[in-house]
């Protein structure tokens, strides 16, 4: 097992607090594993793969701090090993038992909604998205995934409506109520545009149809909130259960363990839970892999096969990148290879950007003349932005049009560095005013925050106006319509630069241009397949990759398993 000397902060204190009160080194060391493997995004440690043997596993179930299932004990030591701090053995179980009980449930026989389906999604193209959706009708669980580009959005906008028309069939006396939520703010913000924007589309093709006329008029408004938000107190497993007949959470590969656990703590065993993501991407921040363990207990023939969906064909305007990320989603190094336009960065300083170019970008120097280049191509957006009298609504529309992303955020290719590189860049070039602030600036909020209504991912841009600077940001009003609102810098939350954001947190957006800054060192444990590919799918257009072939090949090379037993769990009946 790990030594002492390897643990961070949090791991030392459970260390020393266990070894104080139950006075079991061997306990002790295995508490700590359990809590940092709980801090790499793990349910739980796999002990044996530390080194202990027979003898020391038989030494911490005779323990009577160690349970085999979760009871009042403070640690769970499974058959197969794997040793959790009670909280998500607990988390674990509840989770399993809840999606198993959702998707074993009786199923309502409904009639009518193949056609309902025919009228919203027409055509050829969507025939995938209307097999998908039929599983979706009379059911309490229904899981919808596919990659960027497939019409996961569009699909749920589809299913709301046939829902609506078709409620009293599914069980519900009067119109269901809908609650839609997502982890970050910022995914939440696209799920209400998207919807909003489809509705917009469906009123202008079938309002005039005298049968969808009320169904339209009732449609409530589509306002998105994040999950924390949505759930508040019930978070703690407080409060009554949600007011909702259909809760539908897009962007669910990065809800962790403990936030699905709520979540499902939440809802009304009549209600229907609509999961959407795209469990290829990178799991939650926190424990777990709710999502792809889900998909992947979905076997042919089992409950949440019946109530599971998955979309492949993308419906995006630039289906070039879709090789890109099928090699990227499968490891094929090779693929990835041929397909990249392999460039230095004096060679593409003019010019269009091809689909995918890679940058093998390994010291300070290369990066610095990559990222000079990347900022004169994209002068469009980045100039633009310290210009005087620019509408808020244009700026924040500007931020979609490129962005940078790190895997690491610190060192030199990290974000913290690279935010300030490209800071200088614009300061050299353009008359910025001194200090920390300037019309123009880029933040990111880093916490969610009740007071300001901002939460952990919201991205702002620092304007002039009639009140001095101020720090403008998507928002709705009541009715859910887009009106950006501002907040002086001194009411922000906490808050960084934004023009370089880290992968994890470009998750639940997309942008049309896009840089994938990797270390060049192929050890870096960060370097994984999930990462790679999240950081590609995040491009509408063109996408560049800053990395060398060792760094590339290495991520290829490593898909993520996060260690737990919600997979087996699920898939035990």
């Amino acid at each position: 097992m790990k030594s002492v000397v390897n643990m961070l902060a949090p791991e030392l204190a459970l260390h020393a607090w266990v070894l104080r009160h139950a006075g079991d080194a061997l306990l002790a060391r295995a508490a700590a594993s359990a809590a940092r493997a709980e801090r790499e995004g793990h349910a739980c440690a796999w002990l044996g793969e530390e080194g202990m043997d027979a003898a020391q596993f038989a030494a911490l179930r005779a323990s009577s701090w160690v349970t085999t299932d979760v009871a009042d004990a403070p640690f769970v030591l499974d058959a197969a090993g794997r040793f959790y701090l009670r909280r998500n053995a607990a988390a674990e179980q509840a989770v399993a038992a809840a999606v198993q009980a959702r998707a074993a449930a009786s199923i309502i026989a409904v009639q009518g909604q193949a056609a309902l389906l025919e009228t919203l999604l027409p055509g050829a193209a969507s025939a995938e998205q209307r097999h998908a959706l039929a599983a979706a009708f009379g059911r309490r669980l229904f899981v919808l995934t596919g990659g960027p580009g497939t019409g996961k959005t569009t699909s749920l906008l589809a299913l709301l409506l046939g829902l609506l028309r078709l409620h009293r069939e599914c069980g519900w006396s009067g119109l269901p109520r809908i609650a839609l939520a997502a982890p970050t703010g910022k995914a939440a913000a696209r799920l209400q545009q998207a919807l909003r924007l489809g509705l917009e589309q469906v009123r202008a093709r079938l309002g005039g149809a005298a049968e969808w006329q009320a169904t339209l008029q009732h449609m409530p408004p589509l306002v998105a909130s994040t999950l924390h938000r949505l759930l508040g107190a019930r978070l703690h497993r407080r409060g009554a259960a949600l007011p909702a007949d259909i809760v539908a959470v897009d962007e669910a590969s990065m809800v962790d363990l403990g936030l699905m656990h709520a979540l499902l703590q939440a809802l009304r065993p009549d209600s229907l839970l609509i999961l959407l993501g795209d469990p290829d991407q990178l799991a939650s921040v926190e424990a777990g892999s709710v999502l792809a363990d889900i998909v992947a207990a979905a076997t042919p023939g089992s409950a949440l096969a019946g109530c599971s969906g998955r979309l492949t064909h993308s419906h995006r305007a630039q289906a070039g990148l879709l090789p890109l990320l099928a090699a990227a989603r499968t490891g094929d190094a090779e693929a990835l290879l041929d397909a990249a336009v392999l460039a230095d960065s004096a060679a593409s300083v003019s010019g269009t950007a091809p689909l995918f170019l890679r940058r093998a970008s390994r010291d300070a120097a290369g990066l610095r003349a990559a990222l000079h280049v990347w900022l004169r191509r994209h002068a469009d957006v980045y100039v633009r932005l310290l210009q005087p009298g620019i509408a808020p609504a244009e700026a924040l529309q500007l931020l979609g049009r490129a962005q940078l992303l790190c895997a690491l955020r610190s060192g030199p290719f990290g974000q913290v560095a690279i935010n300030r590189a490209v800071e200088a860049w614009l300061r050299q070039q353009h008359a910025i005013p001194a200090g920390f602030w300037y019309p123009g600036r880029v933040v990111m909020i880093t916490h969610n925050d009740a007071d300001s209504g901002l939460a952990n991912g919201d991205v702002g841009v620092a304007l002039q106006g009639h009140n001095g600077l101020e720090v403008w940001f998507d928002a709705q009003d009541a009715a859910g319509l887009p009106v950006p609102r501002a907040l002086l810098p001194h009411y922000l939350p906490e808050h960084e630069p934004a023009c370089a954001i880290t992968i994890h947190k470009s998750q639940g957006s997309e942008y049309e241009h896009v840089a994938v800054l990797l270390p060049p060192d192929a050890d870096s444990p960060v370097l994984s397949r999930e990462l790679l590919y999240t950081a590609l799918s995040r491009a509408r257009r063109s996408v560049e990759l800053w990395a060398g072939e060792d760094a590339l090949r290495v991520a290829l090379s490593r898909p993520v398993r996060r260690a737990g037993g919600l997979r087996e769990r699920l898939g035990s009946r």
